[in-house]
């Protein structure tokens, strides 16, 4: 199996955090191991390379006077100073700078000058620079120059560079250690921080993906009662909405489409069976009528008269019966007009009023008028069928409710009461053409109301529970108003 979409989209979004991280860790470790390496080494180089330059000059006219001394020129020539050690002579001294003090000078390279053949002397405030060359076992010769003070401070200052170069090399893989882990420090964290929110991310786009996959594949097993929590910004949830919508306009339709064809059959069936039912009935009634008319003439069948009238009462019950049924399977096609639903609800809600007086009734209507096209004496049907229903089921002082709303889809009818209320197998029978609880009842109230409903194009939901009420609500789309 492949991996996920969220799995896919997680990878990708770290694979954008993680190259920034990368390229950061790369740079650290080049400013590390690279900028350090020239840090300080060219101006202290240049500097170097020209004064031991300059002293490769002096060391060579040096080395030539000491040449033309061994040649027997005795002069210093270039030189400020030349001294010559010897165990029978003594020291001979020659200078061009009649300032120096040539007794200290030498005094202080006698020793230097046996063990280093050239180089740098610092004595007091002079900076000498000396080449030497032993003559023979017992002599040796010293050629140098004093230095200015100024001299001496710029030499002593590139010194002092030079150390401070080298000192930096040496602490050079300390800080490049510093540095290289401060930069890795630095990429741990935008990696944390790129995962975080990867996940973070990844999840707010593929968890509402996912729970419209799950809705949907609900949908596609037949369970269209499914609406995905809103989640999510922008398309995603506007995604949702439209989902939602088009699962609760499926489920209207599904329902609408089995409300029709259940009324259907029942008109069927109430068609047949009305039928079936008038017909012997008529000349039953007739034949009764004839008894009892008999039996009024003649005193001798008086005794029979009472249970004659109760005959005919249960014939024309059953005769009404049929005409119910016979209305249910031959409701005329509905007429549609303006209707205004708050002064019609009144206007039934009047004929009520002496038995809505006994119950705690309510009536909640909008402020403006509502305007429907709508059948008004399907709808007047309706209303009285309901009505009578709530006040059925109701106690005195019980709590009866009618309300019209306006929402979204539509107009919705609400009669709401606090009733004797059904169990779930009543509630699911409810609508069942001659099925009744009541003990005078027919049982087609609610069929007709239901099929009345759907030829106005509405939808009819039923809510009940046992001792605390029933809820009945007619909806009629926006096309209606």
């Amino acid at each position: 199996m492949g991996l996920s979409f969220r799995t896919r989209i997680f990878r990708l979004l770290m694979l954008f955090a993680i190259v920034p991280a990368v390229l950061l860790a790369l740079l650290g470790y080049y400013l590390s191991t690279e900028t350090l390496v020239g840090f300080g080494s060219k101006s202290t180089g240049e500097i170097t390379d020209l004064t031991d330059y300059y002293h490769g000059l002096l060391y060579k006219n040096l080395e030539q006077v000491t040449d033309a001394y061994t040649h027997g020129d005795t002069s210093p020539g270039s030189a400020d100073f030349m001294i010559e050690y010897g165990t029978e002579n003594g020291d001979r001294f020659y200078s061009n700078d009649t300032l120096i003090d040539l007794e200290i000078v030498a005094s202080a390279l006698r020793t230097i000058a046996r063990e280093k053949e050239r180089g740098f002397v610092a004595l007091d405030s002079l900076h000498l620079q000396y080449v030497s060359r032993r003559l023979d076992n017992d002599r040796l010769l010293v050629v140098g120059l004093v230095h200015s003070p100024q001299y001496a401070a710029l030499l002593s200052g590139v010194h002092r560079e030079i150390a401070a170069e080298f000192s930096s090399r040496e602490l050079q893989p300390t800080y490049a250690v510093f540095l290289g882990g401060l930069f890795l420090i630095v990429a741990l964290i935008m990696l944390t921080a790129a995962y975080f929110f990867s996940s973070r991310m990844s999840g707010s786009l593929t968890r509402p993906l996912g729970d419209l996959t799950t809705a949907a594949k609900q949908i596609a097993e037949g369970d269209f009662n499914q609406q995905v929590p809103l989640q999510g910004e922008g398309e995603i949830r506007l995604l949702i909405e439209s989902f939602n919508r088009m699962t609760l306009e499926l489920e209207r339709a599904t329902s609408r489409l089995a409300q029709t064809e259940r009324v259907a059959a029942w008109r069927q069936v109430a068609r047949r069976f009305a039928h079936e039912l008038k017909n012997p009935l008529q000349p039953i009634l007739v034949s009764l009528y004839r008894i009892e008319k008999l039996a009024a003439e003649n005193p001798v069948w008086k005794q029979i008269r009472e249970p004659l009238v109760a005959a005919t009462e249960e014939v024309k019950h059953l005769t009404d019966l049929a005409e119910r049924f016979s209305h249910l399977a031959k409701l005329p096609k509905p007429k549609r007009e303006p209707v205004d639903i708050g002064k019609l609800a009144r206007s039934v809600v009047d004929l009520y009023d002496k038995k809505l007086s006994r119950h705690n009734f309510s009536m909640a209507m909008p402020n403006e008028e509502l305007i429907i096209e709508t059948d008004q004496d399907y709808l007047r049907e309706i209303l009285h069928n309901l009505l009578q229903n709530a006040i059925d089921a109701c106690t005195e002082s019980a709590r009866i409710e009618l309300k019209v709303v306006m929402t979204e889809e539509g107009v919705e009818i609400i009669i709401h009461d606090e009733g004797v209320g059904m169990d779930t197998a009543t509630l699911s029978s409810a609508r069942l053409p001659y099925f009744t609880t009541k003990e005078k009842g027919t049982g087609l109230g609610l069929a007709i109301v239901e099929k009345s409903v759907a030829e106005l194009g509405g939808q009819l939901f039923v809510e009940s529970e046992r001792g605390k009420g029933t809820t009945v609500t007619l909806n009629f789309p926006e096309g209606n108003i």
